[in-house]
């Protein structure tokens, strides 16, 4: 069975080199950053962002092409339950059929509201493809027919997640200068800190 061009996994820094907008693509990164849902009036809906690296494209590899070293990744839905939650920082995200483009200096992902577009949140603790929350119930990560690559880009990232969390400040990974305007996960980990 061949697999379709935009079902192929491909790693973050893949699809930021391809010079227009890409309307569907898969790709699977580590959870740095998740904002709280909050909705948004013009669009009538509840939106969640959430900050990705992989091992091709995050702060501790330069990249001249873009001015933030890591994917934003926007998700939109009438009720806030049907947004990911990623449980902490370090836990994988699968993303199948997403756009991608540059908006506004940063590199992007848009959850497409159809069927054919699903995520699904994975452990970082762990090397199991079980994932803990996805937005389809009949995603089987585990068939390696259609997802033929996913479970070693999997493991390849959960032994990077491990260094790069391990050696890489989560203070230094957002610029500096940002004020985030809703309460996100990095905004948690400073209150503890304090």
């Amino acid at each position: 069975m061949s697999i379709r061009a935009e079902d192929r996994l491909q790693t973050i820094e893949e699809l930021s080199y391809v010079p227009q907008s890409i309307p569907k693509a898969c790709t699977v990164g580590v959870v740095i950053d998740s904002t709280n849902a909050y909705f948004e009036e013009t669009k009538n809906k509840y939106v969640k962002k959430i900050k990705l690296v992989d091992d091709t494209y995050n702060t501790s590899r330069y990249n001249p092409h873009q001015k933030y070293s890591y994917l934003t990744v926007f998700f939109y839905s009438p009720k806030p339950e049907d947004l990911p939650n990623p449980r902490r920082i370090g836990d994988i995200l699968y993303l199948r059929r997403f756009s991608f483009g540059k908006y506004n200096d940063s590199f992007q992902g848009h959850y497409l509201e159809t069927q054919y577009c699903s995520w699904a949140l994975l452990s970082g603790d762990s090397f199991d493809l079980e994932e803990y929350q996805a937005t389809r119930s009949d995603l089987n990560l585990l068939d390696e027919e259609k997802y033929p690559d996913l479970q070693s880009r999997v493991r390849t990232l959960h032994s990077f997640a491990r260094e790069y969390l391990a050696t890489t400040s989560v203070l230094t990974i957002l610029p500096t200068g940002i004020v985030p305007k809703d309460r996100d996960l990095i905004v948690k980990v400073l209150k503890r800190t304090e």
